[in-house]
């Protein structure tokens, strides 16, 4: 469903005047609510960026995966890079880790931000709120374009709009609604109604962790390192999907 449908959905179930209510509020309280139940293994995944040469900021807003990055756990880039079966992946050149600094120490120890060379920092200017992608700073800056994969949590944003809404899964966008009826009905002083929405969600949300658990696309698939140059493997190590 799309934030859009969910809201008129909710409007319906409540049956009253409901233009006093802030919606767009009650749809972000939702996205709050369960997102910061626990740290979803389906909600960490990866997106795929190029940043411009000469460039040191990136703003993620151009997409919703983009606008839905809340946290970075890692990320690398590729001087090559080519599309491959509508992915784009490294090819050779430069392949790189982006190691984290935080935003206060960079400005101190980096004062000047438009050194040019190979990129080896990524630091976070500025947090996803929500509404407002993340704001990330590379450096140094690229001298050519640069693909960049970042790993990391995603939440979708609080935009209310007409398209899909992202990460959590088709079927438990009722989670939202449920949520928002539950609101909504404490507000009109429906009770009976709030205690449904209530009972509902948290029965969705049982079988959301179940499914989170038991999915075998998110669950850890164990492999070990090929060091074939030494003629051993090692392992177990963790995947990109853990």
């Amino acid at each position: 469903m799309t934030p859009n449908q969910i809201i008129s959905r909710a409007k319906a179930k409540l049956r009253t005047n409901t233009s006093n209510i802030e919606w767009d509020m009650l749809f972000a309280e939702a996205i709050d609510i369960i997102f910061g139940e626990k740290p979803w293994k389906f909600a960490r995944r990866e997106i795929n960026y190029i940043h411009s040469q000469q460039t040191f900021e990136k703003q993620f807003s151009d997409t919703s995966d983009e606008l839905a990055l809340n946290k970075i756990a890692s990320a690398y880039y590729a001087t090559s890079y080519a599309v491959v079966g509508g992915a784009v992946v490294p090819t050779g050149g430069t392949v790189k880790n982006l190691e984290y600094c935080p935003y206060a120490t960079f400005n101190r120890l980096n004062p000047d931000h438009t050194l040019n060379g190979n990129p080896d920092i990524l630091t976070i200017i500025r947090d996803n709120d929500g509404t407002n992608g993340m704001q990330i700073g590379i450096f140094r800056r690229p001298v050519a374009d640069i693909s960049i994969w970042i790993y990391g949590d995603f939440i979708p944003s609080y935009t209310i709009n007409d398209n899909p809404l992202p990460i959590l899964p088709l079927q438990f966008h009722r989670l939202v609604y449920y949520i928002i009826v539950h609101l909504a009905a404490i507000e009109t002083g429906q009770d009976k109604l709030a205690g449904w929405g209530e009972k509902m969600y948290a029965g969705g949300l049982v079988k959301l962790d179940n499914w989170d658990r038991s999915n075998p696309i998110y669950r850890p698939q164990f492999q070990p390192y090929d060091n074939s140059y030494q003629g051993i493997r090692k392992g177990p190590r963790f995947p990109s999907n853990f």
